[in-house]
């Protein structure tokens, strides 16, 4: 569907992803009583506008919003006074001393640096002893009452809060151009795009591979409660010519379609079984011709879908093993963010 140029995607639906969500909690009237955001983290690579109005509707709720750039990245200036540039010395840390990260995306694409920018983050924050923090992406938009809300849902002793952006899904390239191609309204799951996190009650780290904070949430499932807040509005973009975004999600994209295979909404973790995952990646293969005939009767996105199942066949199943089993090992050696130790 076509109108000015955008492909114009269909409204999400919310899809209630693990037993521990509890969504649209109810909240007494007074919630400005919450808890106070110790700091909010803002990831950005430069490149959003939308990111200095973010930035003055946050000052209201906290003096501390650190901006965590990319080294190289074009200066900008930002109404804030912790601008933090993750180093390509740090980027090469995690890349380089992280067992998981030696996976099949950094093949693809091994510049992608907002799963660093969310560990470093973290290290911020347990380094100055913040117990509440928020982590927002650049292209967030975020009223009062959604803060005040994650504010009193932590309060009531949540380890997490998240919200679900649906006017423009929060879901990978493939994703998007099948609810095109089909007109059908995607799914859409809790993500990291605008978290709230108690820091004592959430362990683990951001992993590179894409739906990186899937697996950050994942991997606290057992550790306490995560709540989902609501709706949240994330800014339209156009990602369908991006196709190293396109073969870097692969893998990722493989990984999150088994783990609701396996049934994370009971509380289930990410299976180690060599045979199931087979089975998930023929199944996912299988997913991708599907959609690449029905792109060629449609006459539109082949190059894409060709692109993503090219992707695809270039890894194996094994590999997603020999990842999880990584990320399980060491999720249970990092109880606090350390990723940038030597």
């Amino acid at each position: 569907m076509l109108t000015k140029d955008k492909y114009i995607v269909p409204t999400g639906r919310i899809s209630c992803d693990m037993h521990v969500i509890n969504d649209f909690v109810f909240i007494d009237p007074d919630i400005s009583h919450g808890v106070e955001i110790d700091a909010i983290f803002i990831p950005t690579q430069g490149k959003r506008d939308n990111i200095h109005s973010l930035i003055n509707d946050l000052h209201k709720y906290t003096s501390k919003i650190f901006v965590i750039t990319s080294e190289g990245t074009p200066e900008q200036k930002y109404n804030v006074t912790n601008i933090i540039k993750l180093s390509k010395n740090d980027q090469n840390d995690f890349l380089n001393n992280v067992s998981s990260s030696k996976n099949p995306s950094r093949g693809f694409k091994d510049d992608y640096d907002l799963p660093a920018k969310r560990n470093l983050a973290l290290k911020i924050a347990k380094e100055n002893g913040f117990e509440n923090i928020a982590l927002i992406d650049d292209d967030m938009i975020i009223g009062e009452t959604d803060i005040f809300k994650a504010g009193k849902i932590l309060q009531l002793g949540a380890s997490a809060v998240g919200f679900y952006s649906l006017n423009f899904p929060d879901k990978s390239v493939v994703d998007l151009i099948e609810c095109i191609l089909y007109n059908n309204s995607p799914d859409v799951f809790l993500s990291g795009n605008c978290l709230f996190i108690n820091m004592a009650k959430m362990s683990g780290f951001f992993p590179y591979v894409y739906n990186e904070d899937w697996m950050f949430i994942i991997s606290n499932i057992n550790r306490g409660s995560v709540f989902g807040a609501g709706i949240i509005q994330q800014c339209a973009h156009e990602p369908y010519s991006d196709f190293e975004r396109i073969r870097f999600e692969q893998f990722g994209d493989v990984i999150a379609s088994g783990a609701i295979k396996a049934g994370i909404d009971k509380g289930v973790g990410l299976p180690v079984d060599l045979f199931f995952w087979e089975e998930t990646y023929r199944d996912y293969q299988k997913r991708l011709l599907s959609l690449l005939r029905e792109a060629e009767r449609a006459n539109q996105f082949v190059s894409q879908l060709s692109e993503a199942l090219k992707t695809v066949n270039q890894f194996k199943s094994e590999d997603i093993v020999k990842f999880i089993k990584q990320l399980i090992h060491e999720n249970n050696e990092r109880s606090d963010p350390k990723i940038f130790d030597n």
